[in-house]
Formats: C-alpha cells, structure tokens, sequence
C-alpha cells in the first residue's frame, strides 16, 4: 500500500505545487544524523540567537539534551522525533519547527523560485 501525501493536507495545500515544492522533506523521516552535523543549530546559530529562531524551543531543548556541547563525534539522533521508524509525513514536523537539518526548514519556509 502507498502513503497518500495528500492525506491531512488543505486543498490548497494539495495543489501540485505545494506536494512538488514539499515532495522531497520524507527522506528526512527516517534515518539518524550525528550531533556534530547540526549542533550549530542548537548552540551558535548567531550571535543575538544561540538556537535556530526557526525550532521549536521544546525541541531545541530535546537535542541539547541529547546532544550536549563537545559531544562524543559518534552520538546519533533520530532525524523524525516523533515517529522515527515510520515513513510518514515528515512536513508536518517542520510546520511545528521539528526540523533536525536547516535545510529543511529553509525548504519549507522558503517558496520555490523555479515551478515547472
């Protein structure tokens, strides 16, 4: 059985353009990353915000937790917090700034330039 992508989306949202636009932020629903590839996401994002404004705070806080500053290289976290081991709808964690990787969440809060 296929995952219907249209599930739980608005009707404008399930217009093609939203589901090309968001087609490839599933890869990201299961898997792992090492703290190291996004640990400036959660301790030196800028100089006036420490932590990505773009996370959800709870979240933010969940992977200092996890991944604490120095952490051993080979420390992993699941990429989908909520459902790791589920191929589901990984954009609906980005909507609530559960985006592990930035560009993600740049994918999501950025609308494509170039449509076909």
């Amino acid at each position: 059985m296929f995952y219907d992508w249209e599930d739980g989306l608005s009707e404008s949202e399930a217009d093609g353009s939203f589901l090309h636009e968001n087609w490839n932020k599933g890869a990201h629903t299961l898997g792992f990353s090492h703290c190291n590839q996004f640990a400036d996401r959660i301790y030196n994002f800028s100089k006036q915000n420490p932590v990505d404004p773009t996370l959800n705070p709870n979240y933010a806080s969940q992977l200092q937790q996890q991944c604490l500053k120095n952490v051993d290289p080979r420390i992993a976290v699941n990429m989908d917090p909520n459902t790791p081991r589920k191929f589901d709808v990984y954009y609906k964690n980005l909507q609530q700034g559960q985006g592990l990787f930035s560009s993600d969440q740049v994918l999501f809060t950025t609308r494509c330039q170039n449509r076909p």
